[in-house]
């Protein structure tokens, strides 16, 4: 339904950053319920997906659940 990198056809952010063990990183961003066509999403529940490129780290490939985050949302409108 809607992708943040529609549009762009190129990877838009290249972020290289080391993090000790037990660190995060995190990031937001702000939906305003529409899909790639720019209509408002149907009241419901969706599924919000974020995924980094998996890259070598000392010659081991990072396994890209690690680089994976899910998050359930469920989209109301009040009038």
């Amino acid at each position: 339904m809607y992708r943040w990198s529609h549009g762009y056809g190129f990877l838009t952010w290249i972020v290289d950053i080391k993090l000790k063990k037990g660190e995060n990183l995190s990031f937001s961003e702000v939906w305003d319920y529409t899909d790639n066509e720019g209509f408002k999403v149907p009241p419901g529940k969706y599924t919000i997906t974020v995924k980094f490129p998996a890259k070598f780290e000392k010659r081991k490939l990072i396994n890209p659940d690690e680089l994976t985050a899910v998050k359930n949302i469920e989209v109301n409108y009040k009038e």
